[in-house]
């Protein structure tokens, strides 16, 4: 088993090789590293394996094949591959799952490069590896979803913990690491790993989040639950696209809006704002069982600001709560989403 092998890990080149430069992401071009990389080739005495690539520089002068991120390359320790695929939050995979998969992991990787291994030191390394590939999952899911307010990410967090803990309280690295075994276990109590989930909806629960999108000059949408309305968040202060020529007969769902949004203004900002307001709600909600929520969102037209962000707020509120959402987007609904301009007289 191996890794794909993305655009960024391997570069072809005529005449040069690509390296980075301090591991900051961009490549400086070096004299052909023919040598180093004919060195590397009978990889499968390191356990790493033959890709049965022409090393870097090679004859007459064609294009040379350079690995940037070794890993990637399918050129870095193999027991990472199956930490990652094995220890991945998300799936979630049951423990005897782990350990049967493991062992097949090994009995090919061992025709792949047709010899034996040491099965003990291969696991005592491989444990190294899960502990590397869980940090590094906890620290995207962190700023992904703690930063970027990605719900999908915040979810993932209290899972990917929940392995960490397990994974220290059965497993051994082999060496002593006392100071980095006491920073673990703060991280896997039982009230770290509670503060990160989420409460969530299920079949039971009575909420429903009503989401809608309107135009100011058309007043805002009228709640017809008797529960006297709800919040309406303006969004005219966020450039409008509506403005802009190009984005007048297309709409909020559409893509070339929805990138003037994110990369042109403050949407986000403005949303992961309103995301903390109306998560103490929704949280409250849940837990006295409530049986409604109206969340609407305004701007000029109806068309652009507003229905990003009502689809925004939808998707947000289904990934982190599995709530029941319902969403509107009046003023679109009502044209049939067509947003044509008025005849010139």
């Amino acid at each position: 088993m191996f890794r794909d092998c993305q655009s960024r890990n391997i570069m072809i080149a005529a005449g040069h090789t690509l390296i980075p430069s301090g591991g900051g992401g961009t490549a400086n071009t070096q004299p052909s590293l023919g040598q180093d990389a004919a060195k590397n080739k009978d990889s499968s005495k390191s356990g790493t394996g033959d890709l049965g690539l022409p090393p870097s520089g090679g004859a007459g002068g064609g294009p040379a094949v350079n690995f940037i991120d070794y890993q990637g390359g399918m050129k870095g320790a193999p027991q990472y591959d199956v930490a990652s695929m094995l220890w991945q939050a998300r799936a979630n995979l049951p423990d005897e799952w782990k350990d049967s998969l493991l062992e097949r992991y090994i009995d090919h990787f061992e025709t792949v490069v047709e010899t034996g291994i040491d099965r003990d030191v291969f696991r005592s390394q491989y444990n190294g590896f899960v502990l590397i590939r869980l940090l590094q999952v906890l620290g995207a899911y962190g700023f992904r979803g703690l930063f970027e307010r990605k719900a999908q990410f915040l979810t993932s967090i209290p899972q990917a913990l929940k392995n960490l803990k397990w994974f220290v309280e059965n497993n051994s690295l082999g060496i002593a690491v006392p100071e980095f075994k006491k920073v673990l276990q703060l991280c896997i109590t039982d009230e770290v790993i509670e503060r990160f989930t989420p409460i969530q909806a299920d079949e039971a629960t009575p909420l429903v989040v009503k989401i809608c999108s309107f135009s100011y000059k058309k007043g805002i949408p009228e709640d017809n639950s008797l529960h006297g309305g709800g919040f309406v968040f303006d969004c005219r202060g966020i450039d409008n696209p509506g403005r802009h020529q190009e984005y007048k007969e297309i709409h909020g769902r559409d893509r070339p809006v929805m990138d003037y949004l994110e990369r042109q203004t403050r949407i986000h900002d403005f949303l992961n704002s309103v995301f903390d307001i109306v998560d103490i709600t929704v949280e409250e909600y849940i837990k006295r069982g409530f049986d409604h929520l109206a969340i609407n969102f305004g701007c000029t037209g109806g068309q652009h600001r507003s229905v990003y962000s009502a689809d925004a707020m939808a998707k947000h509120l289904r990934s982190k709560y599995k709530v029941k959402v319902e969403l509107c987007h009046r003023e679109q609904e009502a044209k049939g989403w067509k947003n044509t301009l008025p005849l010139s007289p």
